[in-house]
């Protein structure tokens, strides 16, 4: 499991603590990291997470959440406020870190501060209170899954890989918080695994058989009695539903068309509408720019495109349904697509579209 924190402030100590973890030499590994000075962050006792990952190479992970002042609430919503805040994944100090913003794109600020060669922290997911944050952080290839207050406080870990080539990443809460939903290459190809929320009794629901074939982006209907993904194994991606147990596997659609296919969807708060990127427009100038984002109904019916322009992904509503947050590159300046992705926000039906961040660099995988 994880080594976390100790927070100095008297009205916190005590909240979270535990031991490091000692690596097969025996040696813990406690670093001071002076470089967060400049991020501005003081009186703290920063944590260190020395963790094995295989038996040819380490990963040193270094979480460094930042501790509330004393009698500061620190969780990151109450119920009934839900929607007040996005978290999302962004490369603007170099490495691929989680943040947090308000819904206006205001009070942007770090969680996460992972150290090791090409280690990353993202693809996060809030839990259903909106007080937690579950994610994936670690190599290339060797991802595992992690969880932490919403302030990036109080670090644990779910899920620890197999092997040298092992991983699992994009961790979805159930809707009522007692498991999780993700993807995993343990049985070979990448399918789709659930689990407890204490990362036992893991299961494996999809069984992807074929050479570059996959089962991924899993995301729970609101009412937790389907799941909704995304699979190229019939050929291009397209999207399936199936029973939390794996049964009543269907597929959701059948018109996308060469390209990309179908990228990962997102349900709506009601559960009657499902969001997804596709390439199904065609229409813009290159490969990447044809992107859009498209709504379609639980059904498979009705399908509508809601964006016009740019390489967009990884659409999300809003708590209430009335918003759609969203990645895009739009750069006049880059044809790669990894070049000024940004986040924007949009109504429902497409229409005012506004962007949340200006950083020029990978932000993405936003959450409201």
């Amino acid at each position: 499991m994880s080594n976390l924190i100790t927070c100095p402030n008297a009205a916190l100590e005590g909240r979270y603590r535990a031991e490091p973890e000692v690596g097969e030499g025996g040696m813990a590994t406690f670093l001071l990291a002076n470089a967060l000075r400049q991020e501005r962050i003081a009186n703290l006792r920063h944590p260190i997470m020395l963790k094995r990952l295989g038996v040819t190479f380490f990963s040193l992970l270094i979480l460094l959440p930042g501790c509330g002042q004393p009698g500061q609430d620190l969780s990151v919503s109450e119920p009934g406020q839900l929607g007040r805040q996005i978290v999302f994944e962004s490369e603007r100090d170099g490495h691929t870190e989680i943040y947090v913003m308000d819904a206006d794109g205001s009070n942007q600020r770090r969680l996460t501060y992972t150290v090791g060669e090409d280690s990353r922290s993202s693809l996060p997911h809030w839990s259903p209170n909106r007080r937690r944050i579950a994610f994936s952080s670690g190599p290339n290839r060797h991802m595992e899954i992690y969880i932490m207050d919403g302030d990036g406080s109080n670090v644990g870990h779910v899920w620890n890989a197999e092997g040298t080539q092992s991983e699992a990443w994009g961790p979805q809460w159930s809707p009522d918080g007692s498991r999780f939903v993700f993807v995993s290459n343990q049985g070979g190809n990448y399918d789709i695994h659930v689990m407890d929320a204490d990362g036992l009794n893991e299961r494996r629901l999809t069984v992807t058989e074929g050479s570059g074939k996959y089962s991924e982006d899993p995301v729970w209907s609101p009412d937790g009695e389907w799941i909704v993904f995304n699979s190229n194994r019939d050929g291009i991606s397209e999207l399936y539903v199936m029973r939390p147990d794996g049964s009543e596997l269907r597929r959701l659609t059948h018109t996308l068309r060469g390209g990309l296919g179908a990228g990962k969807p997102a349900w709506s708060p009601d559960g009657t509408r499902i969001l997804f990127p596709s390439s199904l427009g065609g229409d813009s100038i290159s490969g990447y720019d044809a992107v859009d984002i498209f709504v379609i109904g639980a059904d498979g019916s009705n399908l509508k495109r809601l964006t016009h322009t740019g390489d967009n992904g990884s659409p999300v509503w809003s708590p209430d349904g009335t918003r759609i947050v969203f990645s895009s590159h739009r750069s006049p300046n880059s044809t790669y697509w990894r070049d000024d992705r940004e986040i924007y926000v949009m109504n429902a039906d497409g229409s005012d579209v506004q962007r949340l961040t200006f950083n020029g660099v990978w932000d993405s995988h936003p959450q409201w």
